[in-house]
């Protein structure tokens, strides 16, 4: 499994003025809580079938030993900092 991608930094004129400072401050957080289950050794993975409608999610480990099926609430929950579900919590 790749890292999650890198910050974010703008280089061109048309994007300096971007997003306001509250999403640019969002989407910081977001990154941290993608790092910080990547450095616990955990993914989460969300998929959208929008032809049907769908999302699901799944939170694996990197090293493959095991994943958890998740509702898009739970994987929302999980992704906004949310408790980890059982035998998948970090120390």
């Amino acid at each position: 499994m790749t890292a999650p991608t890198s910050r974010f930094h703008a280089t061109r004129d048309d994007l300096l003025d971007g997003p306001p400072p509250e999403v640019r401050a969002e989407i910081d957080v977001a990154w941290e809580r993608a790092q910080a289950l990547h450095d616990a050794g955990l993914e989460l993975r969300v998929e959208v079938d929008a032809a049907r409608g769908r999302t699901w999610a799944e939170l694996r480990r990197l090293d493959g030993s095991g994943f958890v099926r998740l509702t898009a609430p739970e994987a929302l929950r999980i992704a906004c900092g949310g408790d980890l579900p059982e035998g998948f919590e970090t120390a």
